[in-house]
């Protein structure tokens, strides 16, 4: 007996992005698994600014629903997702990665493996810090890295964002 599923079926991959919704693209908010990552369908709002394969994505506060942006002050800023696959253009809609194995674009810090995974500064990430005096967070972290990665490098993290 086969298995049923009643998922939408998805008629663009998770490399496409789009500045209008057609009939058979995604909408925001949809989300889908690809290559044991899963996805989310949001618009940049960003005010000229493209979001690169590595970077973070926020909540753009006063917008609607899924529209996200670049700007994120150092680990007090909620992830929403990562760019994985295709620069997602200003005014444009694409997908990010909320959970799985992703690489990131790391800010002005280094990070060693089993570090933390925190917000950076306009859409990059940063090992996040952990407080001396009571050893446990002081803002959201929103995954583990799994390499070592150089200061302003490229690293591989396991994403796990609570989007």
């Amino acid at each position: 007996m086969s298995a049923y599923n009643a998922a939408p079926i998805k008629f663009s991959g998770v490399s496409s992005t789009t500045n209008s919704l057609g009939v058979n693209d995604p909408q925001t908010g949809d989300r889908c698994e690809e290559g044991g990552v899963s996805y989310l369908y949001v618009y940049n709002g960003s005010a000229n600014s493209n979001v690169y394969p590595g970077y973070g994505v926020v909540p753009q506060a006063g917008s609607t629903a899924y529209t996200m942006t670049l700007s994120s002050v150092t680990d007090t800023d909620w992830l929403a997702g990562v760019c994985v696959n295709a620069t997602i253009a200003t005014g444009y809609y694409g997908w990010v990665a909320t959970r799985g194995y992703v690489h990131v674009v790391l800010s002005t810090a280094s990070a060693v493996t089993g570090d933390l995974l925190g917000v950076g500064v306009n859409g990059t990430c940063t090992r996040h810090n952990v407080s001396a005096t009571t050893d446990v967070a002081i803002a959201p972290f929103f995954g583990k890295f799994v390499t070592s990665v150089a200061t302003a490098g490229t690293g591989t993290v396991y994403l796990s964002t609570y989007t």
